[in-house]
C-alpha cells in the first residue's frame, strides 16, 4: 500500500499517478507494465516512486483496491434494495449498473479483467477466492429467489450462480462489441443507453428461461 509520503504530495500529482499507472496496468499484464514508462509519463525520477510505494505489487494492489472501491460504489449508487424487486428485476438492475460502470471506466474494468485472466501478483487461489465471491454472491440470490417462490425448486444453484457470474464478468465486453463501441466512444461518453435496455433484457430472457419457476 502507499508510504504516508505518497499522502502528502498534492492530490493534483497523487491523481496524475494514479491515472498513469492504471493505464499502464490496464494495458499490459502484470509481468509486462513498467515502473519506468509510468514515471517517464508521470515526469518524475524512479527512485521517487519507491518512496511512495514499496514497489511495483505494492502499487498495483493499491489500484487493485481503487477499482473495486469505485465499482462498489458504483454500484451501490445505482442498484435498488434487493428486497423491493423480483430476482429478474433486480438481476437487470444490477446488470445495467455494472455495465454502466465498465463503459464509463474503461481503465478500471480492463484491469480488474487482466487481474483475472491475466498474470498477476495474486497467487491463483487468491484469484479463484475472488471469483469464489462473486459466485456465492449468487448463490445468496438464487436460494432466496428459490425461498420466495420465484425460481425452480429444483435448480442446481452451483450451475446457476456459475452461469451468472459468468455472465457478469464478460457483460461489458459484450455489450461494447454489440454496440460496435470503440475507445474514443468510451472516453467522450457516447453511448445509446436506449440501445442498452433491449441487450439486457434478451440476457435476462435467456436467464429466466432458463431458472424460473415453471
Amino acid at each position: 500500500m502507499p508510504k504516508q509520503t505518497f499522502f502528502n504530495l498534492p492530490k493534483q500529482k497523487r491523481d496524475l499517478i494514479t491515472r498513469l499507472a492504471l493505464e499502464e496496468f490496464a494495458s499490459h499484464d502484470y509481468h509486462s507494465a513498467s515502473l519506468s514508462k509510468i514515471v517517464e509519463r508521470a515526469g518524475i525520477a524512479k527512485g521517487s516512486m519507491y518512496q511512495y510505494f514499496g514497489g511495483k505489487k505494492d502499487l498495483y494492489l493499491y489500484l487493485f483496491n481503487l477499482v473495486g472501491q469505485a465499482k462498489l460504489s458504483y454500484i451501490t449508487s445505482k442498484v435498488p434494495d434487493p428486497e423491493s424487486l423480483d430476482l429478474f428485476s433486480y438481476l437487470k438492475e444490477l446488470m445495467m449498473a455494472s455495465a454502466g460502470f465498465e463503459i464509463h471506466h474503461p481503465l478500471e474494468y480492463r484491469m480488474g479483467m487482466r487481474v483475472v485472466y491475466g498474470d498477476s501478483p495474486f497467487k491463483e487461489e487468491e484469484r479463484q477466492q475472488m471469483k469464489n465471491a462473486v459466485v456465492d454472491f449468487y448463490k445468496g440470490l438464487l436460494i432466496r429467489g428459490i425461498e420466495r417462490g420465484e425460481l425452480d425448486p429444483d435448480l442446481d444453484v452451483d450451475a446457476a450462480a456459475f452461469l451468472l457470474s459468468a455472465v457478469s464478468l464478460e457483460l461489458g465486453s459484450f455489450i461494447m462489441n454489440r454496440l460496435d463501441l470503440d475507445s474514443e466512444d468510451l472516453q467522450s461518453s457516447k453511448i445509446d443507453w436506449e440501445a442498452l435496455e433491449p441487450i439486457l433484457d434478451t440476457v435476462i430472457a435467456l436467464i429466466k428461461n432458463g431458472i424460473a419457476r415453471r
